[in-house]
């Protein structure tokens, strides 16, 4: 009869006999490295990772062995800890080296590709000629896959009438609706209409409910939803930015997008989570195409624009700056768009925009400032966490009293949030320009001329940008008129 004994030194055996057949890429970066920098990156990290799982092996397998079958076990695990070590250690390290050489060898072909005015693709690991207008159809037919819809029965069809769409509208049908409807119905352009501002406000109801998936099923069914839960997101860049127009330039922020699909599942699954990400990762794809759409047609008027001081192309950024800078927090915004609008310029433009451009320092910068940004948000979550737990004990101690939230709290709230914003929106911003920059649609002098046209509203745009801090009192106020109403 077997030794029960005997039985943790057989598993451990066999676990680490299953480890001999773990897929090198599946412990260790294995993916194709665009160059020497990123090739010397993907090395390391196997190195370390080697390094890493080795000591972990050393320390780890001696102690279950001792916990098994005492100072045999222990020793057993030593003997497997270092055969463990060694070899996770030598994999990293042999790893690592081809990543290295890789990266090295890849070099020639990414200096060629970057010269010719190719991108690399993180996905497929390659290069290619970025075509805009190539995209937006690729997304069109992959949103089709995604968004057939079957019949639906509905209860009550009064919302989608409201929207002027059938029970059957996909999302995208339907937020196309509620944007004509909305301009045609706002209030200020039916001054002599008494009921425009409630016909507006039944507009942005029926939105709300019926770009939510969670809400519209629930409408569907009931034939009916609880206003009182409705909050109208849809006019967000209204009631914070001051205008709508601010969409055509960042698309919706992803904080606004992670609410609407977490929203549509109460507790979600792992799978759920999983196509969730996927739907995100298609709606942030579909984000920065737009908004290179949008651009590319506002840079049209300056390439279009032959006159030698292109005064009609700068009035009429003028004037979309102006709109987009009415408020404190818009200004702020607005300043944000500048700043990679005219960062990217410069880096695409080379010597011919300056010599620090020229030299490449730009890029040091953007690095140095991206990294800054992500340390921010980082602090700032971290500051909201403490308050919150602040609040939350000061709350239990007055319990049956009115509760409102601290400035404080609020205020780390704001920020958070502000700093989250930012990183989203220059990612955003950087990826628009890339594309526009590097369309192969359209002639490579267009494209300089894109960058030069992209400049101007840079400039213009950090003209009618405010101070951070103006911005975000701003905002405070209206949260604060929010969450504390007298």
């Amino acid at each position: 009869m077997e030794n029960h004994n005997q039985q943790p030194a057989k598993l451990l055996a066999s676990a680490a006999k299953e480890d001999e057949n773990v897929q090198l890429g599946q412990i260790f970066s294995t993916r194709n490295p665009k160059d020497a920098v990123a090739g010397l990156s993907s090395g390391l990290k196997s190195i370390g990772k080697g390094v890493a799982g080795g000591v972990a092996s050393l320390v780890a397998l001696p102690v279950l062995g001792a916990q098994e079958e005492g100072a045999l076990g222990f020793a057993k695990g030593l003997g497997m800890g270092v055969v463990s070590a060694v070899g996770l250690t030598l994999a990293g390290a042999g790893t690592g080296i081809v990543q290295i050489g890789r990266g090295i060898v890849n070099t020639p072909i990414a200096i060629h590709s970057k010269m010719s005015e190719k991108i690399w693709d993180e996905e497929k690991r390659v290069w290619y000629m970025y075509d805009l207008p190539k995209e937006v159809e690729e997304i069109k037919q992959e949103e089709a896959k995604m968004g057939k819809t079957q019949e639906r029965v509905v209860k009550n069809t009064e919302l989608y009438d409201i929207l002027g769409v059938a029970p059957t509208a996909t999302g995208g049908e339907i937020k196309k609706a509620y944007r004509t409807k909305a301009i045609a119905l706002h209030p200020d352009k039916n001054l002599d209409d008494p009921t425009a501002h409630e016909k507006f406000q039944q507009l942005g109801n029926a939105y709300q409910v019926l770009s939510n998936p969670q809400l519209r099923a629930a409408y569907d069914q009931n034939g009916t939803v609880d206003e009182k839960n409705l909050f109208d997101s849809a006019q967000l860049y209204e009631v914070i930015f001051g205008s709508q127009n601010f969409e055509s330039y960042v698309g919706e922020l992803q904080l606004a997008s992670m609410q609407e699909k977490l929203a549509s599942f109460e507790n979600p699954q792992l799978d759920q989570m999983q196509r969730i990400e996927h739907q995100m990762k298609l709606k942030q794809k579909k984000r920065e195409v737009q908004c290179a759409v949008n651009l590319a047609k506002l840079l049209d008027k300056y390439i279009e624009d032959k006159s030698e001081d292109h005064v009609a192309f700068k009035t009429h950024v003028e004037a979309e700056a102006k709109e987009l800078g009415a408020t404190a927090f818009g200004g702020t915004l607005i300043g944000v768009l500048g700043y990679v609008y005219e960062e990217q310029s410069q880096i695409y433009l080379g010597f011919k925009s300056s010599v620090t451009a020229g030299l490449g320092l730009n890029n040091l910068s953007q690095s140095a400032h991206v990294m800054s940004n992500k340390v921010k948000v980082v602090s700032n979550a971290v500051k909201m966490y403490q308050n919150v737990k602040k609040e939350e004990s000061k709350l239990k101690q007055k319990e049956g009293e009115q509760q409102q939230i601290s400035k404080e709290s609020l205020g780390s709230m704001v920020e958070t949030l502000w700093s989250f914003t930012v990183l989203d929106v220059e990612s955003t911003l950087r990826s628009v320009c890339i594309k526009i920059f590097k369309d192969s649609s359209i002639p490579i002098e267009d494209r300089v001329k894109r960058a030069e046209g992209l400049l101007i509203v840079a400039q213009i745009f950090k003209k009618y940008s405010q101070s951070e801090t103006t911005g975000l009192s701003d905002v405070f106020q209206k949260f604060q008129g929010a969450v504390s109403p007298e």
